[in-house]
């Protein structure tokens, strides 16, 4: 039982130890997003029910940091100030399935593949979300407002004309406060998860059952209730990776767990009927597998060259910018760092 143990928090450190100074430069890249890129102008951009509206939601949507409980407020505040059910039905699919935090802990516990992959596979599926809500009918706005399930906002309707070194400080306050509080509960999760499934479950077994659609579509009704945000079913994926379970397949699990859950349901076939919430989950479906396959074939048939490396046995990876950067973290999960941001404003 101790031998398990030890292996068990072994895993985790090494896990922890590979994600930390992706996910410092993540925040980091986060938080110059939200600097510089104005809600305004990816509301005003979003307006059009068209195809171009659609990718235009993808676009905004794919790099920007929001899990699957803080894309709900901004994708109805976009939807209230005029958006399209298609941009608004891209934005909330292509979201909260990636973002640059989420795509920086890809490249370090996945590997560059899956850290492309990701993104592209969202952003399909957001697109194919967008195509298929041009089909049905806008109806009447809501005016009612939105709770943000965050502990913090994690996006403000009202923008003050700011200094850039203000916008600057303010973008990075927000992202390793606000936003880190937000992901810190669901990425330890996902740890625990990640660390458990490497020790309790067998290789063999999951090499088994691990591929073809029938295991994407286990995949995906795991990932639907799990209500877990796309950097914290990284480290799920790659012990999922480890024990046998082919990247198609960790693929369709990154995109279902993060873009499904009862309150985004519920939130779109409210705001914009039923329809519209056909559209989400057939785009879903059909853009998750359908990723899943193509990755899969792409690998099996050798047109991509896919090598995925054990980080938790990767001794080497336990480097001083690791060590340091996972002291930062942990300081920023337990410090009272609110009155630094209250004290620069």
């Amino acid at each position: 039982m101790n031998e398990t143990l030890s292996l068990y928090l072994e895993q985790l450190y090494l896990l922890s130890l590979d994600a930390a100074p992706w996910l410092l430069l993540g925040l980091l890249i986060a938080g110059l997003i939200k600097s510089y890129i104005p809600a305004k102008f990816i509301e005003k951009q979003l307006k059009p029910a068209t195809l171009s509206s659609a990718v235009k939601g993808v676009a905004y949507g794919v790099p920007l940091p929001l899990c699957s409980c803080s894309v709900l407020p901004v994708a109805l505040g976009l939807k209230r100030n005029g958006a399209s059910n298609a941009a608004t039905n891209a934005f909330l699919v292509s979201t909260p399935t990636t973002g640059v935090d989420s795509i920086a802990v890809s490249y370090a516990l996945l590997g560059p593949i899956m850290a492309v992959a990701r993104p592209i596979a969202a952003a399909i599926t957001g697109i194919l979300a967008g195509i298929f809500s041009l089909f049905v009918k806008e109806q009447a706005l809501n005016t009612t407002a939105v709770k943000s399930c965050c502990k913090k906002s994690c996006a403000s309707g009202e923008e003050k004309a700011l200094s850039p070194l203000k916008k600057l400080s303010t973008g990075l306050i927000y992202a390793f406060t606000d936003l880190f509080a937000d992901l810190k509960k669901w990425l330890l999760i996902g740890l625990f998860i990640a660390g458990a499934v490497q020790t309790f479950v067998p290789a063999e077994t999951m090499a088994h059952y691990g591929q073809g659609i029938g295991a994407m579509f286990i995949a995906m009704l795991i990932g639907f209730p799990m209500y877990i945000c796309a950097t914290a079913s990284t480290p799920i994926a790659a012990s999922l990776l480890l024990t046998g379970v082919s990247p198609g397949t960790v693929l369709v699990f990154l995109l279902a767990g993060p873009a499904c859950n009862a309150a985004t349901l519920g939130v779109i076939k409210k705001e914009m009927g039923t329809g519209v919430l056909i559209a989400y989950l057939l785009a879903l479906v059909i853009g998750a597998i359908g990723s899943g396959l193509t990755l899969d074939y792409l690998i099996n048939n050798e047109l991509l060259n896919f090598e995925f490396q054990s980080t938790f046995d990767a001794h080497d990876h336990q480097t001083w910018y690791s060590q340091l950067s996972l002291g930062i973290l942990v300081l920023l999960a337990i410090s009272p760092w609110q009155f630094f941001k209250n004290n620069t404003k």
